[in-house]
């Protein structure tokens, strides 16, 4: 019972942010920027989330397989300073290739170094809170999402923008929470122990993996972006709007399975199982929901752009509902499986989407090549993912 309601209460603390960002202030800035600079933004946008999450979500993976070893030696709070630091500083040693990502897509020197800001702040944030999922208070997080959520709100009433202000405004509200939750943590005072179960080799392992994951996420927005134009990016973004509303719900539900699963060492026997028959029939489920009502959000939301979308809306609605089984089952192949075998599907994947990408724009030459690619590409990667996970060792018990 605990477990369920710590899901209902992580799916409404990430939905909060989700909602206000995607359903209140993203068509704000829409109406501002209009369509080719929205599409420039959701770029930046999604090249700060590819690097957070990338990076922010490797760090936290790291520190909750491991947790259970930090528990049994009371070295959990050491641990959590200690993977903070460490954090910032390969932020820092990543500084020059972020730069020239971000100098790829815009050549404005304030946007550049606006965009590498929110990164780590975003970085830092997503860290930060995996000291409430260890410990399994959700109730701590839904309260900083409140904040945070809060703070992203108060940002519908700045209008005149451009991308420069819609970035600093962003920066404002994330760093208001940002101290909030340095406070909550209390992660400044907190003692270091000379010991450490850090493992350098493992998070290289998690760093691929997280950055092929989240590259994959957006890195449609990036080859749109190159192939086509800023507006096509946004048009791409509208189509898939309602079921990226859907994913960072269960991303999340992601890290409440792994907060659980972070104190064992094997599956269990009923766990498996019950997720092996549920999971096919939650992804139809969610297509469904996402299809349907997705027609109904646009509408309210971006009634202009429906017949843009049509030519590709049931792909990606399919391709994201696959997103979804790729997200929960992930959680158990990063505590049970090989994470090299894992990293290596994760960059095999990105690959053949960037591959098929260009080939199908060879022929089609519009938004069809980059949505056709996805969808073939997390068919193939999740078939690979349900095979591996069926197979996984079990305790026995049911």
């Amino acid at each position: 019972m605990k477990f369920l309601k710590d899901i209902f209460i992580n799916l409404v603390a990430q939905s909060l942010l989700l909602m206000i960002q995607q359903l209140l202030l993203f068509p704000h800035y829409e109406a501002f920027l209009g369509t080719k600079d929205f599409g420039i933004f959701l770029t930046i946008f999604g090249i700060v989330n590819t690097i957070s999450i990338g990076l922010g979500t490797s760090f936290t993976n790291l520190y909750q397989r491991n947790y259970n070893l930090a528990l049994a030696n009371n070295s959990y709070d050491s641990e959590y300073k200690k993977y903070f630091y460490k954090l910032i500083r390969y932020f820092i040693v990543c500084l020059i290739p972020i730069f020239l990502l971000f100098s790829t897509i815009y050549d404005d020197i304030l946007v550049i170094i606006l965009s590498i800001i929110l990164t780590l702040i975003i970085t830092l944030r997503i860290f930060l809170i995996v000291k409430y999922r260890v410990q399994k208070r959700f109730n701590i997080i839904l309260i900083f999402n409140i904040i945070l959520s809060f703070s992203y709100s108060l940002l519908v009433f700045f209008d005149n923008l451009d991308i420069k202000r819609v970035l600093l405004y962003i920066i404002i509200a994330e760093i208001i929470s940002f101290f909030i939750l340095l406070f909550m943590t209390k992660i400044l005072i907190i003692n270091y122990e000379k010991y450490t179960f850090f493992d350098k080799k493992m998070l290289n392992v998690l760093l691929i993996s997280g950055f092929a994951g989240a590259t994959m996420t957006y890195s449609d927005r990036l080859l749109i972006t190159y192939l086509l134009s800023g507006s096509a990016v946004s048009i791409f973004y509208i189509a898939t709007l309602p079921s990226k509303m859907l994913l960072v719900p269960f991303n999340m539900l992601s890290s409440v399975i792994l907060s659980y699963l972070a104190d064992t060492d094997v599956i269990n026997k009923k766990l498996k199982k019950t997720m092996s028959y549920t999971m096919p029939i939650l992804c139809i489920f969610i297509f469904l929901i996402s299809y349907f009502v997705g027609i109904l959000i646009i509408k309210l939301i971006y009634p202009s752009y429906l017949t843009d979308i049509k030519s590709i809306y049931l792909i990606v609605n399919i391709s994201f509902s696959l997103t979804i089984f790729d997200f929960v089952i992930r959680s158990f192949l990063v505590k049970y499986f090989s994470l090299k075998i894992k990293a290596i599907i994760d960059v095999m994947a990105l690959c053949l989407f960037i591959i098929l990408s260009l080939f199908f724009f060879t022929i089609y030459k519009n938004l069809f090549s980059i949505a056709f690619a996805q969808l073939i590409t997390l068919l193939l990667k999740v078939t690979i993912e349900y095979i591996i996970f069926i197979r996984l060792k079990e305790d026995g018990k049911n």
